[in-house]
């Protein structure tokens, strides 16, 4: 049976096994835990990087919006111009000449042309003029002639008073050769004062009716 000495030494050599054990367990948590700071510390430098690529991009989006929204204006900047080149452009195409309704669509028409250029721009019977849109059977084409300058259209528009009266040109009317941009311009003060005529006579004939009313009562009074 061992004596009470070795057992002593068997003790004291377990515990400086458990000793050296939890040595080594201690370096191995310490190990550990220096990694799991590392990667902690890795991690935290990821993040900022996130954050300082999202804030990039952000800017990024932020600017290619603005860059977009400079373009959309700087086309919409460029339609108006060019729209208003082409207006500006076809208004001058038109200024000289007239636009003839109801002219039929015949071997004759080159003559009630020229007779009616006789009327209204004497010293211009031969001026060019063409048909105005696609052949329809269904009705007659307009006529465009081409005046010389804006000075003659402007003197045929004012003859065309000659036109009233003469069966040779019933049905038959002459206006200035305008743009639809000059066409709705045009249109629309007209519309205008139609509606405020057309109330205007509502309100006159709603007084004289209350005037009426009022005369009435008093006679039967």
């Amino acid at each position: 049976m061992p004596s009470d000495n070795t057992n002593e030494k068997m003790f004291e050599l377990l515990c400086k096994k458990i000793e050296a054990s939890n040595h080594d367990v201690m370096r191995a948590i310490k190990q550990m835990d220096n990694k799991l700071d590392s990667v902690a510390a890795k991690l935290d430098a990821l993040e900022v990087q996130y954050t300082d690529l999202d804030n990039r991009v952000c800017a990024l989006e932020q600017t290619t919006q603005s860059t977009q929204h400079d373009v959309t204006d700087i086309r919409n900047e460029l339609d108006i111009a060019v729209n208003t080149i082409r207006e500006e452009n076809d208004r001058n195409r038109r200024k000289n000449n007239i636009i003839v309704m109801g002219i039929q669509e015949s071997n004759n028409s080159d003559s009630t042309i020229t007779d009616l250029l006789r009327l209204i721009a004497p010293n211009h019977t031969d001026a060019s003029h063409e048909r105005v849109g696609k052949p329809d059977s269904s009705k007659n084409r307009p006529v465009r002639i081409m005046l010389p300058n804006s000075i003659i259209k402007r003197d045929a528009l004012k003859n065309c008073f000659k036109l009233h009266n003469n069966d040779t040109f019933k049905g038959i009317s002459v206006r200035p050769d305008l743009t639809k941009k000059q066409q709705l311009e045009r249109s629309t003060p007209v519309q205008t004062r139609s509606i405020t005529n057309t109330r205007k006579q509502r309100t006159e004939a709603h007084d004289h009716n209350d005037s009426t009313t009022k005369n009435d009562a008093m006679e039967s009074t």
